[in-house]
């Protein structure tokens, strides 16, 4: 049951692990460091704090939850609280500018997210770029969820309780098209339908529904993490249903046991082969622990 008392302040507080393939690692590679970086909606600081104590940048964040701003101050440059889904937010920056701005896992949570990335452009210096976190819609998991007529909302994941707008690929790179932005970098991050919260679903899919939902390109794509530049620069655009991720293999107990007989036992020879340090080094790849 949803806790409708949660606030950001008690939801998006995690560890960022930056040897990980998540999307706030990855939001922390394309940063880079010692930079200086507004990060619009920076919830509890999950993102902002590794930015300033491991990237060496200097973070200013504007937030909407005022249980989250003195977690901010203690550690960010600036916290100026703002609400993203007014018009004029970018008002309340007094015309600053800044060399990276992150909209980690944001964008899908606004009103009008087109126009988020219009005012964010503004706010660049020449030369700049916005570096953003996206969730997949397209994920298979997920749609095997909403074709088992059960879109369950959640206090996180691709069905978070706040998503009020949802993406593609497509959708992505016009998004920031339209923002007059070009996305020049992208990072994907991938979970098998057994590795989200949807796994208990999928497991019910037939495997004829669920060998057709796992064909699409981006069907294991459950983050899009985009580095964009202004329209005009000279760098070429990365186009992302151009360049897919290849497919990684579903978790060695899922993928190999399923309805093979005597699959359990295979599993165990395949452990045995690979050794205590060969199943840490696949269990990681795989995201599984």
């Amino acid at each position: 049951m949803i806790d409708l008392k949660k606030t950001a302040a008690d939801i998006y507080v995690f560890d960022v692990d930056t040897e990980s393939d998540t999307a706030a690692a990855n939001v922390l590679r394309l940063v880079g460091t010692d930079k200086d970086v507004l990060e619009i909606g920076a919830g509890p600081g999950s993102i902002a704090r590794p930015l300033v104590e491991k990237n060496g940048c200097r973070v200013t964040a504007l937030e909407v939850d005022p249980n989250c701003i003195p977690l901010l101050k203690s550690f960010c440059t600036d916290v100026i609280q703002g609400d993203l889904n007014s018009a004029d937010w970018d008002k309340a920056l007094g015309g600053r500018t800044f060399e990276v701005i992150v909209i980690a896992d944001v964008l899908e949570h606004l009103i009008d997210p087109w126009l988020t990335l219009r005012l964010a452009k503004k706010l660049l210096r020449p030369g700049g770029c916005v570096v953003s976190s996206i969730p997949n819609a397209s994920h298979a998991a997920m749609i095997a969820s909403i074709l088992d007529d059960d879109v369950d909302y959640r206090d996180w994941g691709l069905l978070d309780r706040t998503h009020i707008r949802f993406f593609g690929a497509k959708n992505i790179q016009d998004l920031f098209r339209q923002a007059d932005l070009k996305i020049v970098d992208a990072r994907y991050v991938l979970r098998t339908p057994e590795m989200t919260e949807f796994v208990d679903t999928w497991r019910r899919t037939s495997l004829k529904l669920r060998e057709a939902l796992d064909f699409p390109a981006f069907s294991q794509v459950y983050q899009t993490v985009v580095l964009a530049v202004g329209a005009a620069a000279a760098l070429p655009e990365f186009e992302l249903v151009r360049n897919p991720p290849p497919k990684i293999e579903s978790s060695l107990s899922v993928k190999i046991v399923g309805n093979v007989p005597g699959g359990v036992k295979i599993r165990k020879a395949i452990g045995r082969l690979l050794g205590k340090t060969g199943r840490k080094i696949v269990k990681k790849s795989l995201g599984i622990r």
